[in-house]
């Protein structure tokens, strides 16, 4: 934003205004990157509109369960269909699966 001076200025003090008003100009922009930054620590990089759940880092998470891997318990049979052999089958099916890709 440039500013027009009313008055008369001598050459120095003029020289010196207009470096005044580069450096409040530049304070103002390192004052808004401040903030910015300091809002992006805050709600986290994806921004607050990112549930909870979705966030990669979460703040209060211990590191003990971090270290944890998911899954369900070793030994225990997880739910689903079980396989059968084809002679069991009443019918099979074959499917061609097509893939295009456009360049």
């Amino acid at each position: 934003m440039k500013k027009i001076y009313e008055g008369s200025y001598c050459r120095g003090c003029f020289e010196k205004q207009i470096r005044i008003d580069r450096l409040e100009e530049e304070n103002a922009s390192l004052k808004r990157k401040l903030k910015y930054q300091e809002r992006i620590k805050q709600e986290g990089y994806f921004g607050s509109s990112t549930p909870s759940s979705k966030k990669p880092f979460k703040e209060n998470t211990k590191v003990e369960k971090e270290a944890k891997n998911g899954g369900g318990q070793k030994g225990h049979k997880g739910p689903g269909r079980t396989a059968i052999l084809r002679t069991q089958a009443e019918d099979v099916e074959h499917h061609i699966v097509i893939f295009l890709y456009l360049i």
